[in-house]
């Protein structure tokens, strides 16, 4: 569909292969733009990227052991992580925003920039300019810009989302969760908010399309998690090549730095 090629000064440029490729034009477009949707508010310490990247190099070996074949895997532009179901065909993206935190776990205030829904309190509507600027906002901004292919959210981090689930317990103690799986007084909080990002009023959100995952990756030591999955996919596929998992690791982590 297009070959992109890196030259001289970082500019990329873009060499038809083939009719069809709208859906890799506007992701080109969206990821080079001055103001990418769903990014800024300020960088990433090198703690951080580097949990990002580890992370990456999980979800890339989580794909081969399921036998995917196809995928890619795009970096800091849309989100932290885009990942697409092919290399030059996509059909589905999925979004990763990937964040670290050192202590406690995530607030409906922090995620959403709303107030915690409570119902022995005068109800505050949520404003735009907080909502844009939270993490769940971005996140699910990126994801409304994104037109030709299906595309879903993602929200990553080692701590868990201290969000009550509609049938019992919290966000907190699961791997992964949909948004439309929170209790109705946080789902309908969080879609109110969600909603003044949408270009047209009256807009309903899909929660279904917005996930909250929680990784066992520990930000302070997230090569030992890469080199086990590292480890355990080279002892199925090469079993020769076992003893070299580092030497692995740190091959991938290279360059997706």
């Amino acid at each position: 569909i297009f070959e992109i090629r890196q030259i001289q000064g970082g500019i990329f440029k873009e060499t038809p292969l083939a009719s069809g490729g709208r859906e890799l034009t506007e992701i080109f477009s969206l990821g080079q733009s001055s103001t990418p949707p769903g990014r800024g508010g300020g960088g990433h310490g090198q703690k951080g990227v580097d949990f990002q990247r580890y992370w990456a190099i999980l979800r890339i070996f989580e794909l081969k052991q399921s036998g995917t074949s196809d995928f890619l895997l795009l970096f800091e532009s849309l989100q932290d992580v885009a990942e697409f179901d092919s290399e030059v065909a996509p059909s589905r993206v999925d979004i990763y925003q990937i964040k670290k935190k050192d202590g406690g776990e995530w607030s409906f205030n922090d995620l959403t920039g709303m107030l915690k829904p409570d119902g022995r309190k005068k109800k505050v509507l949520p404003t735009l300019s907080k909502v844009e600027k939270s993490p769940l906002g971005k996140l699910y901004k990126a994801g409304l810009a994104v037109q030709k292919l299906e595309a879903n959210t993602h929200f990553v981090s080692n701590a868990g989302c201290d969000l009550p689930l509609s049938s019992s317990g919290f966000a907190s103690s699961l791997l992964k969760c949909l948004a439309s799986e929170l209790d109705i007084s946080h789902a309908t909080s969080l879609a109110e908010g969600l909603a003044l990002l949408h270009a047209a009023p009256g807009a309903t959100p899909d929660l279904k399309r917005l996930a909250l995952r929680k990784t066992t990756l520990h930000p302070d030591d997230p090569h030992l998690l890469a080199l086990g999955a590292a480890t355990a996919y080279l002892s199925k596929y090469l079993p020769a090549s076992a003893g070299q998992a580092k030497s692995f690791v740190d091959a991938l982590f290279t360059p997706l730095s």
